[in-house]
């Protein structure tokens, strides 16, 4: 079957972010990891000893997962709470985090 080609698929490498959101007095560090590939989120808020992974959907301009909203074109940040029957939004924004040093695993 001479000429026969079959896509290539690609396997996009995670995502590091770098994402602000006030708590109501100061901004507070998020780090995340996006994944496409495996359809996940993974984020880490340093200042309050938290780290979760939870499953994401990857759409053409955004990223959700859990109550989290990134946006893919301008990378800005929005959770949303429903607590007692109020709604809260908070706004924040991410950059792409620096590279990393080079790990030996």
């Amino acid at each position: 079957m001479a000429g026969l080609t079959l896509p290539a698929l690609s396997h996009a490498s995670p995502v590091y972010l770098e994402c602000f959101m006030t708590n109501g007095t100061k901004p507070v560090l998020w780090n995340i990891t996006l994944d496409e590939s495996l359809g996940s989120a993974s984020y880490v808020i340093p200042s309050m000893d938290v780290a979760r992974k939870e499953s994401a959907v990857f759409t053409a301009n955004n990223v959700l997962f859990s109550s989290m909203e990134i946006s893919r074109t301008d990378l800005s940040f929005k959770r949303t709470i429903d607590l007692l029957g109020k709604t809260t939004v908070d706004i924040g924004q991410c950059k792409v985090a620096p590279k990393a040093v080079e790990r030996k695993f």
